[in-house]
């Protein structure tokens, strides 16, 4: 069985009236890099249990979205550089990135290997070694 690209070539290489150089170019085109598919995924806070949520974030889900509220978070938040519009993404979960990002530097296990948590866990977990 022949498929579509085979067949594509064959009919671009029995045409007599291209030239050499237009034959080329055609074969060129079909053999170009095909680009990765890009995901669509989509956060969605209500996935979150209250635990997974402190984790994350240092508050539960309930919390996460008083603060939302309090802090009067617009319900779209858009990226802007050199006057044009980026990137949109629901208010929501900017304000998740941001707790996220604010939440982790102070936590040991977000910086080491798990491993070498594992390995090391009882001396990391008293103080006055250090």
């Amino acid at each position: 069985m022949v498929n579509q690209v085979e067949l594509l070539q064959w009919c671009i290489m029995t045409r007599r009236n291209f030239s050499r150089t237009k034959k080329l170019r055609y074969l060129s085109l079909i053999d170009c890099v095909e680009r990765p598919l890009i995901p669509n995924v989509s956060f969605d806070l209500a996935r979150y249990t209250n635990a997974n949520c402190e984790h994350e974030f240092r508050f539960d889900v309930a919390g996460v979205h008083e603060l939302f509220s309090l802090l009067r978070i617009p319900d779209e938040v858009a990226t802007v550089y050199n006057g044009k519009v980026h990137d949109r993404c629901p208010g929501i979960e900017d304000m998740c990135i941001m707790l996220r990002r604010l939440a982790t530097p102070m936590r040991y296990y977000d910086m080491l290997h798990p491993r070498w948590y594992v390995q090391w866990h009882h001396h990391l977990q008293r103080r006055q070694c250090l």
